[in-house]
């Protein structure tokens, strides 16, 4: 298989998959978690299709960048699934301060979905950005 199947193949992944978690988002959560409804949504949207086109061209340092992000949020959304109790953890670097909250409650398994989701998005980024096989570009 070619280097540029795998860049292929990770941007359909990265579009398909974040299409279904917009989704996933608009259906399960409620909308005060994404402040204000769909219009700010819109702009993510064009942003994932933006990126996945820069993917599917095979530009392998964005997609390195971006496969670090889908990890980002694969560990994200697994500590949301597995905490008990909701958890504030604090982000120094950012002025001024933030906290990430963790979620718990009836929620959780919709936690689970997105993190085998992006975990399968992160796999796919991860395996057109850094293994070469047996055709170098």
């Amino acid at each position: 298989m070619g280097i540029e199947n795998r860049f292929r193949q990770a941007a359909y992944s990265y579009i398909l998959v974040g299409s279904s978690t917009v989704l996933l988002t608009l259906i399960f959560l409620p909308v005060s978690h994404y402040r204000g409804g769909v219009a700010y949504i819109i702009p993510g949207v064009i942003f994932l299709i933006v990126i996945g086109y820069f993917i599917y061209k095979g530009y392998r340092l964005l997609t390195r960048i971006i496969a670090i992000l889908a990890l980002g949020r694969t560990l994200l959304f697994t500590l949301n699934f597995l905490l008990y109790m909701p958890v504030a953890v604090p982000l120094p670097f950012i002025d001024p301060p933030r906290k990430i909250v963790l979620i718990s409650g009836a929620g959780k398994p919709i936690f689970l979905m997105m993190a085998l989701l992006t975990g399968f998005v992160a796999f796919m980024l991860i395996r057109a950005g850094w293994w070469r096989g047996q055709n170098r570009p």
